[in-house]
């Protein structure tokens, strides 16, 4: 994907946009502006986001960081080493992982973007360290490699399943409208397994529709609504009896092992090696 295959997506706050910068081969690093200033979340790559802030005759004011992997991290010091403000570019994000994060952050910090309020959450389990960010008043949730579209996070080295159903049980009490803005286009494989978990789910056939439309136009899937994720993702339907009972077939697991982190941990297993 190049940079020509950007879809940007007002906010309710009329005064910023959101939009897609795509990364690599399937990484979105989201781009916050207003008129004049500029946030981006986890820069796996500085050029493509230097480029598109040049276009858009922006400056560049901070940094979000969701988690430590390379492909959400390696820009950090080009884009800082690029800044123009008179001061350190602040660098959010969880402590003790980059040397490139100058400013801390954990759950419940809030950080003012000119006016747009975004929300620290700690959403482990992916990683132990792992955050997102929640801004209410533009109905967004930035959360990294948390919750896909249609699935959820691998857990790697230090998260855990009972940490990742946890943070997914989180994200769930949010309003339905909200947007979710994660880190990678997954959507189609994701519905794929989806749809073998919930074979009858007509919400999962019409998402997989639209979806196919959109990657057919070369646009991104992303984002999609909390709404969505609820009708279509298997692992925010832990409690469907479908959902219980293809877990336990799937993974010959006894029926009484349908408590929330059973079925979610039998299908993150099972979605391992789908």
């Amino acid at each position: 994907m190049t940079s020509s295959n950007i879809r940007s997506s007002n906010t309710t706050n009329s005064k910023h946009t959101i939009c897609a910068i795509p990364l690599f081969d399937d990484n979105y690093v989201w781009l916050i502006h207003d008129k004049t200033d500029a946030w981006v979340i986890d820069p796996g790559q500085a050029a493509p986001i230097a480029a598109k802030i040049e276009a858009l005759n922006l400056t560049l004011k901070g940094i979000f960081i969701t988690h430590s992997h390379w492909d959400h991290v390696n820009g950090i010091d080009e884009l800082v080493s690029l800044s123009r403000a008179a001061e350190a570019l602040p660098v959010y994000g969880p402590a003790n992982i980059h040397s490139g994060i100058n400013r801390p952050v954990s759950n419940g910090d809030t950080i003012d973007l000119n006016g747009l309020i975004l929300e620290v959450w700690h959403t482990p389990g992916h990683m132990a360290e792992h955050l997102s960010f929640y801004c209410p008043k533009a109905n967004a949730l930035f959360c990294g490699d948390t919750l896909f579209s249609a699935g959820c996070g691998r857990l790697k080295q230090t998260g855990n399943m009972q940490q990742l159903l946890d943070s997914l049980s989180r994200i769930q009490t949010l309003p339905p409208q909200t947007r979710v803005f994660c880190a990678h286009e997954y959507t189609q494989s994701n519905l794929q397994f989806a749809q073998a978990v919930e074979p009858n789910n007509v919400a999962i056939s019409d998402y997989i529709k639209v979806v196919e439309q959109l990657r057919k136009n070369n646009q991104p899937s992303i984002p999609s609504t909390l709404a969505t994720e609820l009708a279509c993702n298997p692992f925010l339907r832990t409690h469907e009896p479908t959902v219980i009972e293809t877990a336990i077939k799937a993974t010959q697991q006894t029926a009484h092992s349908t408590t929330p982190i059973a079925v979610f941990t039998a299908l993150r297993n099972w979605k391992d090696t789908f």
